[in-house]
């Protein structure tokens, strides 16, 4: 498990998924953009979709604790814990 906590800048919508036929029951996802512009997908499920989705928006700046996770040539950060700074 890789841990990390980053802050950035909320550059898209979330967008919201429910998951069929898996054990979690649906997905929110958004992109943050950090200071260098480098871009990373940031998601979380279930309650974390739930709050994702309601309470983050475009152009917040976040503080997101979560885990790693490469799958072909992108990297993705799964939500442990997520926060609004402003």
């Amino acid at each position: 498990m890789n841990r990390c906590f980053i802050m950035g800048k909320v550059i898209s919508e979330p967008e919201f998924n429910f998951l069929y036929k898996s054990k979690k029951i649906s997905i929110s996802y958004l992109y943050i953009e950090f200071a260098n512009k480098y871009v990373i997908k940031v998601f979380g499920y279930d309650e974390m979709a739930d709050y994702i989705y309601s309470k983050i928006k475009k152009e917040n700046f976040i503080y997101v604790e979560g885990e790693i996770r490469v799958n072909d040539r992108n990297m993705e950060i799964e939500v442990i814990d997520i926060r609004k700074i402003y």
